[in-house]
């Protein structure tokens, strides 16, 4: 039996991250045991069982596995862990390391540059490095990940060891994978793109109800992208959640998020969402300018938007929305018309503060080939940047990022604060910074914006 470490890498340490476990860690778990290895797991990301230096748990004959599946931690945390990864190799020369996931593949020449592992595995191949060591067990290991992208095993398989301080965390469960989207920013496509790969929603409700009555887990959050795939799937899969759930009679016992697109939801698909437990979706808005949306491939419907957070509101659904507000072409007229809407959506509908609401530019997205193209890439291992089309808009971005350093940086940083508290006094937080911004936009920049 082949000995695999599972490795997943802690990129934060932010309070409100703190009591997250990545499910898709959990279900590569099962997936390996399902093929016949004996697995490890060090979910450093978690904390948990088997949490501390991985040196520790490697052996003479170990493969290790390195879960990089969170797409925005590609910068300096993703480096930090290429840095540890490539001393561990350097250390023993045996170690044969295959990386997986979306980050994984995004980054996989980096990685791979940086001698932090044999392989990157993705869903059609491996790619090595240019002197692989191609040994059997790893080539055998890399087909089994490529495996898992078409795969969805059950929760119920996991060892009863790891379920014990599951009930306070948020724990993610998989109804999907792949989307039907096409954001230009978004590198998660780059991997598992072809097509959408909808799980039996009725095997996902049996997860939540497995660690509910086993471990206690009262939260939890769908890891998928694309919830419903059409706005048919979605209402459907809905329907067969709530059904589920009341079935094994946790449907008010528990509280889920979602992400779905707000092209496949309705009124309906929210109204069986509510029925299921689902107190939380979250919608990728990314921008309320019909120039910027094109720019990130999104279709413009704000007119249906608005009518869903109105239902949303009345089934107690909180809508959340993502948003990108600084991209390389932004205005001081798109500013302020931006502001203007958010205000009419809800600025606390949106999570961001403004300061860090920045385009994330990732390797092998559409986005990233537009910018080397425009000349206006930043580029180095393990970073990418843009540069401002607009002086003045650069200048406005530059000043709220002091601000945002001076005030509130410090305060993601608190680890001696509940995480009640700290939300709240980021709630705050997020409201200053809104109103320095309003005032600091200069009144010029009121005119009509060309949108």
């Amino acid at each position: 039996m082949t000995n695999v470490v599972l490795y997943a890498p802690a990129f934060y340490d932010s309070p409100l991250r703190r009591d997250i476990v990545d499910g898709e860690v959990l279900y590569l778990l099962v997936h390996l045991r399902s093929r016949g290895y004996h697995v490890t797991l060090v979910d450093n990301f978690h904390k948990s069982a088997g949490a501390g230096p991985v040196e520790g748990a490697i052996g003479s004959d170990t493969l290790l596995v390195v879960h990089l599946w969170t797409a925005d931690a590609y910068g300096e945390p993703l480096a930090r862990v290429a840095d540890e990864l490539a001393a561990l190799r350097k250390h023993n020369s045996a170690l044969g390391v295959l990386a997986f996931g979306p980050l994984a593949m995004s980054a996989y020449e980096e990685l791979l540059g940086a001698g932090a592992a044999d392989g990157v595995t993705h869903r059609d191949a491996t790619s090595w490095a240019e002197v692989p060591r191609m040994s059997e067990p790893l080539m055998g290991l890399a087909r089994d990940l490529q495996a898992h992208y078409w795969t969805f095993p059950s929760l119920t398989l996991l060892p009863h060891v790891l379920l014990g301080n599951l009930s306070s965390s948020v724990v993610s469960v998989a109804g999907s994978r792949a989307c039907l989207g096409r954001c230009t920013f978004c590198s998660y496509n780059a991997d598992v793109a072809g097509q959408w790969s909808p799980r039996v929603i009725e095997d996902a409700a049996d997860d939540i109800a497995f660690l509910f009555h086993e471990a206690g887990v009262t939260r939890f959050a769908f890891s998928d992208n694309d919830f419903g795939g059409t706005a048919r799937d979605c209402e459907s899969r809905a329907e067969g959640l709530a059904r589920r759930l009341a079935a094994h009679g946790v449907s008010d016992q528990v509280s889920i998020s979602v992400s779905a697109r707000p092209s496949t939801l309705s009124p309906a698909a929210l109204e069986n969402l509510a029925a299921a437990g689902v107190k939380t979706v979250l919608v990728g808005v990314e921008s309320f300018s019909a120039r910027a949306l094109r720019l990130y491939g999104k279709p413009s419907s704000l007119s249906h938007l608005r009518e869903l957070c109105a239902v949303a509101d009345e089934l107690g659904i909180t809508i959340v929305a993502s948003y990108i507000l600084w991209h390389p072409w932004q205005t001081l007229a798109s500013l302020e018309y931006e502001l203007a809407e958010m205000r009419r959506f809800g600025r606390y509908r949106i999570p961001q503060f403004l300061a860090r609401s920045v385009l994330q530019v990732i390797p092998r997205t559409p986005m990233e080939r537009r910018l080397r193209r425009e000349g206006l890439l930043i580029a180095r291992p393990f970073y990418r940047e843009f540069k401002f089309v607009d002086p003045e808009a650069e200048r406005l971005f530059l000043a709220l990022s002091g601000w945002f350093d001076d005030n509130v940086r410090t305060v993601l940083r608190e680890s001696e604060i509940s995480a009640s508290e700290l939300h709240v006094l980021l709630a705050m937080k997020k409201i200053a910074e809104f109103c320095w911004f309003e005032g600091t936009l200069p009144s010029s920049s009121i005119a009509r914006p060309a949108l």
